[in-house]
Formats: C-alpha cells, sequence, structure tokens
C-alpha cells in the first residue's frame, strides 16, 4: 500500500526548499478579489497552495526524521475517537453520545518527540489554528515515530470540522479515513477525499461500525468499487481496506479490543521501521511538490484572466477620469471660467472651481459605474462597493480645497521666481498674487501695467506657468476620486504572474532532478 521513496540526499532537500520557498512568497504577493464563486475558489486554492508549502513541505525538508503525522478523518458518527481509543488501549480521545464528540483536535504522541518544541508539529499547528488542539502523550510504541491527529468530524456544520480537517490534511503525511457501513457514501466523505487526492496525501481507508454478517462484504465490494473509481484505489479490491466490526466499547478507555483493530494498527506499525518511515516521507514530500507545481498550472490563468480583466476595468476608469480631467484644462485655456475673475478673494474662487471639480468627478464616477455594469466582473465589484461609486466621493470637496489652496502658495512663490532679482516681499507677492490668478482664468484679459512693470515681457511667461499647474492640480483632484474604483481592483502585476509560472517550471525540474537522483540510488 506504500509507495517508494523519492526524495533523498540534502542536497536535493535544501535545493527543493529553496525553489518552493520562492514560489510561497510569490503566492503570498498576489490575491483573487474579484466577487463570484470562481475567484473565491481560485483564493482558496492560492491560500492552501500556501498552506502546503509552508505548513508541510517545507517543515518536512527541513527535518525529514521528524515523527510521521497521521491524521485521522471522517464524517461525524463513524467511530473516528473510539478508534484512536482502540489503537491505543487508552483514552486518547472521549467519545460520547452527543455528536459530534471531537469538536478540538486531540494530539497523540510519544514523551521522547519533544511534540512542545517550537518547530514540532504541535506548536506550527497550534500557530496555524489558533491554539486549537488538544495533546495527550503516551509511551506507546505506536507513536514513538508518529503523531496521531484526531480531527473534528468533516460535516460539523458551523464549518469548523471541515476546516480543521482540511488544515489537518495539508500538513499531514498520511491520512487515515474512517467512515462507517451507513455513511461510505457521503457527499462529505468525497469531498474531502478528492481534497487528499489533489494533496497527493497518501491514505488509509477504514470501514468502521460494521455488522458482522454478508452485508458487510456487500458494503466493502462498494466501497472499495467507488474509491477506486474515484481515483483513490488503484484497484476495486476490498482487501485493501481496513474493516473494523461492531463490538460493545470497554468502558474504561472507550475503544474496541485490541483485535479489532490490529490489521491497523500492524500498517502502522511499519513505520518503526526507519527505511519504511523514510519512504513514506520522502513519498509526502514528493506528493506535496508535485500537488503544489500543478495547483499553480491551475491558478496561472486565472491570474492571467483576472490581470486582463483588471486592466480593462481600470482602463474604464482612467478614460472616463482623463476625460473629466482634460475638460477642465481645457475650460482653463478657453476662459471657460473667465467669470470667475470678478471675485475679489481666492477663496471664492476656490470654492466656484471646487464646485466644477466636484461635479466632473460625479460624471466620471458614473460613467465608470455605468461602464462597469455592462460587465459581469464589473458589476460583481460594483455591487461589493455600494451605490457610493455611482457619484463623487464625500472626500473629493476637501481635497480640491487642499488642492487649491496649495496652487495660492504656489502663485506666491512663482511670483518671486519670476522677480528680476529673485527676491519679493510677502505682501508684495501677495499683491501680485492678486494680479495674476484673474489672469489665469481668463485668457482674454489684458494683463495690468503694475504686472508688465515688474515682469515686463516674462508677464505672459507667469500667467502661463501658472495655468498649467492649476491644471495640473485640478486634474489631480479629479483622479483622486478614482481611487475610490481602485481599491476594489486587486493589484496585479505581469511581471508577478510570469514569475510563479516561472518558479513553478523550476521546482518542477528540481522535484525531477531529485527523483532522478533517488532512482538512481535505488
Amino acid at each position: 500500500m506504500w509507495c517508494n521513496p523519492l526524495i533523498v540526499d540534502d542536497q536535493a532537500r535544501a535545493a527543493t526548499s529553496r525553489a518552493f520557498i520562492d514560489i510561497a512568497d510569490a503566492l503570498d504577493a498576489v490575491r483573487f478579489v474579484i466577487p463570484g464563486d470562481e475567484w473565491h475558489a481560485a483564493e482558496l486554492e492560492r491560500r492552501r497552495l500556501v498552506g502546503v508549502v509552508r505548513n508541510h513541505l517545507l517543515p518536512r525538508l527541513a527535518d525529514p526524521d521528524a515523527p510521521v503525522v497521521a491524521v485521522i478523518a471522517g464524517p461525524s458518527g463513524t467511530g473516528k475517537s473510539t478508534l484512536v481509543n482502540s489503537l491505543a488501549q487508552d483514552e486518547i480521545s472521549p467519545p460520547g453520545p452527543l455528536r459530534p464528540t471531537t469538536r478540538r483536535p486531540a494530539v497523540w504522541g510519544h514523551p521522547d518527540q519533544d511534540v512542545l518544541t517550537e518547530a514540532s508539529f504541535l506548536r506550527r499547528f497550534q500557530a496555524v489554528t489558533g491554539g486549537q488542539a488538544d495533546l495527550v502523550v503516551s509511551d506507546d510504541d505506536l507513536v514513538e515515530h508518529m503523531v496521531v491527529v484526531d480531527t473534528p468530524p468533516i460535516d460539523i456544520g458551523d464549518e469548523q470540522g471541515r476546516q480543521i480537517a482540511r488544515i489537518t490534511a495539508a500538513m499531514a503525511d498520511l491520512a487515515i479515513f474512517v467512515t462507517s457501513q451507513r455513511r461510505y457514501a457521503d457527499a462529505d466523505s468525497w469531498d474531502y477525499l478528492q481534497y487528499c487526492r489533489r494533496r497527493g496525501l497518501p491514505v488509509l481507508f477504514v470501514v468502521n461500525r460494521l455488522d458482522p454478517d454478508a452485508r458487510a462484504e456487500v458494503v466493502l465490494d462498494d466501497a472499495a468499487r467507488r474509491l477506486h473509481e474515484g481515483g483513490l484505489l488503484t484497484t476495486p479490491d476490498e482487501t485493501l481496506l481496513f474493516a473494523v466490526y461492531e463490538h460493545d466499547e470497554i468502558e474504561w478507555h472507550g475503544g474496541l479490543g485490541a483485535g479489532s483493530v490490529a490489521a491497523l494498527r500492524k500498517e502502522l506499525g511499519e513505520l518503526s521501521d526507519p527505511s519504511f518511515r523514510m519512504a513514506l516521507v520522502r513519498e509526502a514530500t514528493q506528493s506535496s511538490g508535485r500537488n503544489v507545481v500543478r495547483g499553480l498550472a491551475s491558478i496561472i490563468p486565472q491570474l492571467r484572466t483576472q490581470l486582463g480583466l483588471v486592466s480593462d476595468l481600470r482602463r474604464r476608469i482612467d478614460v472616463a477620469y482623463d476625460a473629466q480631467a482634460a475638460a477642465i484644462v481645457d475650460g482653463l485655456e478657453t476662459g471657460e471660467f473667465s467669470e470667475l475673475a470678478v471675485h475679489e478673494l481666492w477663496g471664492q474662487v476656490a470654492a466656484d472651481l471646487t464646485g466644477i471639480v466636484t461635479r466632473r468627478a460625479g460624471v466620471a464616477s458614473q460613467q465608470v459605474a455605468e461602464s462597469w455594469s455592462t460587465t459581469p466582473h464589473g458589476a460583481a465589484l460594483l455591487a461589493s462597493g455600494g451605490q457610493s461609486l455611482w457619484r463623487h466621493g464625500h472626500e473629493t470637496t476637501t481635497a480640491a480645497l487642499e488642492e487649491l489652496g496649495g496652487w495660492q502658495v504656489e502663485l506666491r512663490s512663482l511670483a518671486r521666481d519670476f522677480t528680476r532679482r529673485g527676491r519679493l516681499s510677502e505682501r508684495k507677492a501677495a499683491k501680485v498674487e492678486r494680479l495674476v490668478w484673474p489672469l489665469v482664468l481668463d485668457p482674454d484679459r489684458t494683463p495690468p501695467r503694475a504686472l508688465r512693470r515688474r515682469y515686463r515681457h516674462l508677464v505672459e511667461q507667469v500667467v502661463s506657468t501658472a495655468r498649467t499647474r492649476l491644471g495640473d492640480l485640478l486634474t489631480a483632484a479629479v483622479r483622486a476620486d478614482a481611487g475610490r474604483f481602485d481599491q476594489f481592483l486587486p493589484e496585479v502585476d505581469v511581471e508577478a504572474t510570469e514569475r510563479i509560472a516561472r518558479l513553478g517550471r523550476d521546482a518542477e525540474a528540481v522535484l525531477d532532478a531529485a527523483a532522478e537522483t533517488d532512482d538512481r540510488d535505488a
């Protein structure tokens, strides 16, 4: 039931570790954030791949001699805790009349394993699950080189069991899947088993609570057939399943007699053989790596698709807001805002220009929202952003006023820069400012004599420079409103996506090289 070893020497492990560290870092730098089942599934797959790398592959490569991690999983009512207690002939995971009984994982280890060290499975598991794990230590020979984890049922309604079971599967070297005569065909079971199959996790199948009659053989035969058809058994052979028949539990430890699980215990006892154990570890390591490479191949096309979708949606933002900003700049150049030049104070002008900015931003936001609504992904993002995206943002007015206040300060500095001697008092700079901004707003206005006297032939350059800078600031104020849309779009990077693809190819080559080395040494 076990495969041959693959990854062997320290050099191969080091090369594999470097390759998958880079992969985990690269995957951490991307996200799938577009609403919808397809993208939610892609994001879950991305997180799963990172979890497999960081929580199983890298720790296992760093310490191949660490105890084998065997997870016991299955739906509620199948007697998982009873099975653990039967294997131990001790109360490891208390059973009970209420189902599901196991709400927290029970980690069964050996006192010689140093299961409380920072690098141990228990510490890593507690870190990933937020501390949810109960430790039970015994000197049973079975766990001298193995950690057994009894997980909550995979079908708990609040999803806790499903999450814990899958987190554990991502960190394990071996799964012991427990079902029963009544529950072996349940959908929850097959979903979990297919997850293990994608993960490349070796699985031992236990059919528990069998009635000791002729129907048990029918159940075992049907279960083997289904497992074979699901790609989980190489042949539809019921002898590959571990059959545990219904018996009265032994009161003091809540398990069955040792004979009921003798075959399973004997199989697990093979892990006491160092070469057998190393073979399993190598298989689990190789399977984890291959699983991650396959996972990358599945999400890279989605990353590229997301890149195209986001680029298109972002282009729609740019088109709408750039057009409205350009309209304001054109208005400055053509004198559209010349009536504002009659104001006595810049504050009055700033208030009117702010109104123009917010109206233009409102037009742009409505255009973007309408454009997005014509695409499925844009409509989904609009729904997640709320109705506020159909009008300008609340902060647009404040942002415009701040930009215009900054321009007034810049105008005084500009007045100093263009003086012949480079010096101008604050009082005179304020006077020049008051003379210049009406000219900026009204291109047809004749510059006053005082301004010509001070700047002579440079007066047109002073006004033109001030107008250009005002246009830049008003453009920035309009564009700032576009940020409300940008926050709903992921940061997509073509180079990041292609880097992940390249790293996947490199990792596959490293795994192939390790396999070839192992084949030569076998």
